[in-house]
C-alpha cells in the first residue's frame, strides 16, 4: 500500500492533530479515500487532489513520511539545539500496534487511549 495512503489512514486515528478547523471537509474526504482504498480502488488521483487542496493535512502527512517509522509528529521526541536531556528515557515510548492484514501501524500515545481498528478494513490492531 502507498505510504501517503497509510499516512492518511493514520490521520483518521489522530484527528485532533492531523486536521485543522480551517479545512472542515478534510476529515470526511480522507475517510472516503481510505474507504475506497480498502475495497481495492485506485486512489492515486484522489490522494493527490486531497493533499493539494488541504495544506494542513498535506503538511501533517509530509511530517509522518519524514519519519522512518511513520510516527505522528506529536509522538516523536523533540530535540532542541543547545539542550542536553537527562540520562535515560524521560518520555514514555508509544506502543506500536499493527494490522495483521495490511501492515498499517498505529502508535498508542497513552494507556488511556483505546486502540482503534485498522482504517483500511476494520481489522483489530495487534501489539507489535
Amino acid at each position: 500500500m502507498d505510504h501517503k495512503l497509510m499516512a492518511l489512514g493514520l490521520a483518521l486515528t489522530y484527528p485532533d492533530q492531523a486536521f485543522d478547523e480551517a479545512e472542515p471537509d478534510a476529515h470526511d474526504l480522507t475517510r472516503t479515500v481510505v474507504a475506497a482504498a480498502a475495497v481495492g480502488q485506485d486512489t492515486s488521483e484522489p490522494v493527490g487532489r486531497l493533499l493539494t487542496t488541504h495544506p494542513y493535512l498535506n503538511e501533517w502527512v509530509h511530517l509522518v513520511l519524514e519519519d522512518v517509522d511513520m510516527r505522528p509528529p506529536h509522538l516523536r521526541n523533540a530535540v532542541t539545539r543547545g539542550h542536553e536531556p537527562l540520562l535515560g528515557d524521560a518520555d514514555p515510548i508509544a506502543e506500536r500496534y499493527v494490522c495483521p492484514v495490511d501492515g498499517f501501524s498505529w502508535y498508542r500515545p497513552s494507556a488511556a487511549r483505546p486502540v482503534p481498528s485498522c482504517p483500511f478494513g476494520g481489522h483489530a490492531l495487534q501489539k507489535a
